[in-house]
């Protein structure tokens, strides 16, 4: 099996493993996709310098994979950004909720401490 057959190997396991997605297995996937790009990636170092018929033919193929894995992936990272906002939103609500009175009045009401 050359490089190129390995690479394609792999790029279908990526496709497939993005997606199978699931927002409640996504530790696992993340680590899946995250060895198989380096695999991968491993293997693009080996390729040859010229290609046969059917190496070229399998490398058009790896490229419409790749136009579809890179949209799966990019989802995979908004998915990851919006829950990391959403952390972050809740972890500052429940703090004003503790210390209502810590940080800038949000209604504009100003409070002289000099009286």
């Amino acid at each position: 099996m050359d490089a190129v057959e390995v690479i394609y190997d792999k790029t279908l396991a990526l496709q497939k493993s993005i997606s199978e997605y699931q927002k409640e297995a996504r530790d696992e996937t993340i680590e899946q996709i995250q060895s198989l790009l380096a695999e991968r990636g491993e293997w693009m170092k080996k390729l040859p310098v010229s290609y046969s018929a059917e190496q070229k033919a399998l490398g058009k193929k790896i490229v419409e994979l790749n136009q579809v894995i890179n949209p799966g992936l990019r989802s995979i990272r908004d998915d990851i950004r919006n829950d990391l906002i959403m952390l972050k939103r809740k972890r500052k609500t429940s703090h004003r909720y503790r210390n209502p009175y810590q940080g800038p009045p949000v209604d504009g009401m100003f409070l002289d401490k000099k009286e």
